[in-house]
């Protein structure tokens, strides 16, 4: 089994694309492995650009990541807030 990989966020903004201020969902059920939410994040380490933070979603707890250098980082919670 491979470890978790975490992201070291440098920055975050919250951007909503134009669906999400439209209340709807990407998915009927909520639930999926790619779930686009609305932050947004520079990470250390890699281009200093602005990167879709995806959701894992499968039951009431969601886990956070960033795709970059071709593989899945993962960001805390705390990371995210404001």
């Amino acid at each position: 089994m491979s470890e978790v990989e975490y992201a070291t966020v440098t920055a975050h903004a919250d951007i909503e694309l134009k669906w999400q201020r439209l209340g709807l969902t990407q998915t009927a059920s909520g639930y999926g492995s790619k779930l686009t939410t609305r932050h947004m994040v520079k990470i250390e380490g890699f281009r200093d650009i602005w990167r879709r933070v995806y959701a894992i979603c499968y039951s009431n707890a969601a886990s956070f990541y960033v795709v970059a250098g071709g593989k899945r980082l993962f960001i805390r919670d705390c990371d995210l807030s404001a």
